[in-house]
């Protein structure tokens, strides 16, 4: 799976996208505005997790924080981010169903 690059504190989620099924440009487009509108730290750790795939432990020891907090930060920006989405009548809605496992 190709992922992007984080370089400057910015990702360009356009270039080098992930191999996904469901996912179409525009969404990851739709996902880039939704994500611009979490504070910092939980747009960190949903790029890392969803974008560069890493696990909620590499996370967290690369943030330098708990497991737990990691796990707290992702649990609560995914609703955000999918009540973002659901108002972007761009997006597509089968992702609706996308969980974080």
């Amino acid at each position: 799976m190709k992922t992007t690059t984080i370089s400057g504190g910015k990702t360009d989620l356009c270039q080098d996208l992930p191999e996904h099924q469901h996912f179409t440009k525009i969404d990851y487009l739709v996902v880039r505005r939704a994500l611009e509108e979490l504070p910092l730290i939980e747009k960190l750790v949903v790029e890392m997790r969803f974008f560069h795939n890493f696990s909620i432990e590499e996370i967290s020891r690369l943030l330098r924080m708990g497991w737990d907090e990691t796990a707290t930060l992702l649990e609560s920006a995914l609703p955000m981010l999918r009540r973002q989405c659901q108002s972007d009548p761009e997006f597509s809605r089968n992702l609706l169903h996308l969980k974080a496992a």
